[in-house]
């Protein structure tokens, strides 16, 4: 009797610790959505911690996060819930509000970037993972200077970079600027653009001083 009674307390203490570790052997999704990457195989280990699942909501409520990269000198001038307004060619002609949920402490080692990741919201728009915006962000501090195309720039070397302006749209003049970041797709200018009406965006290293154009709009 005494041997079974203490096979029956060692079953009752295995089920006690089988039942514990089921509560942490089941993934719940904190909303409905649907997988998009699975990092663990039935029978691998993981350490604890480790992500198995990744999963999106689909609900237009939920948190849809866009991730961008700015410069150093941008970087200084937003914070955190610094509005914005973000578009997307998936809802051509719509503008959605979003705002700054976090800033990258370090920059990217590869691009040499500072992420930025904006909360979006969508009101009754379904986005879907993946998709790619341009957002434009009211910072908190203001950054004085010019914005410019990147095709607009020739023998840029450093700090210093030349463009073509243009005061009456028939006539360019080659100036010097003083550029203050470069990003994807754009340069910003601190100096040498006072003064200029018109900015040559094409065409640059076809021109001289006293080079006549025409404008196409």
């Amino acid at each position: 009797m005494q041997n079974a009674k203490t096979g029956a307390d060692i079953a009752r203490q295995n089920l006690q610790q089988v039942s514990f570790n089921q509560q942490y052997a089941k993934i719940y999704a904190p909303s409905d959505g649907f997988i998009v990457r699975k990092s663990g195989n039935v029978g691998e280990l993981a350490n604890a911690g480790s992500p198995i699942l990744y999963m999106n909501a689909v609900s237009s409520n939920s948190k849809w996060i866009l991730k961008t990269g700015v410069a150093d000198k941008e970087w200084s001038v937003i914070e955190n819930g610094n509005k914005a307004s973000v578009s997307f060619d998936a809802f051509p002609g719509k503008t959605f509000p979003a705002i700054v949920s976090k800033k990258a402490m370090a920059a990217d080692p590869v691009s040499g970037s500072f992420e930025l990741q904006l909360q979006v919201v969508f009101g009754k728009e379904q986005p879907a993972a993946g998709m790619f915006g341009t957002a434009a962000i009211t910072a908190s501090h203001q950054m004085t200077g010019y914005s410019i195309p990147y095709e607009s720039l020739l023998e840029a070397n450093g700090k210093t970079g030349f463009v073509f302006v243009s005061d009456d749209q028939h006539t360019v003049k080659k100036v010097t600027v003083t550029i203050s970041a470069i990003t994807n797709n754009v340069a910003y200018v601190e100096d040498g653009l006072q003064g200029h009406a018109y900015v040559v965006a094409a065409g640059s290293p076809y021109l001289n001083d006293n080079s006549v154009i025409k404008v196409i709009r």
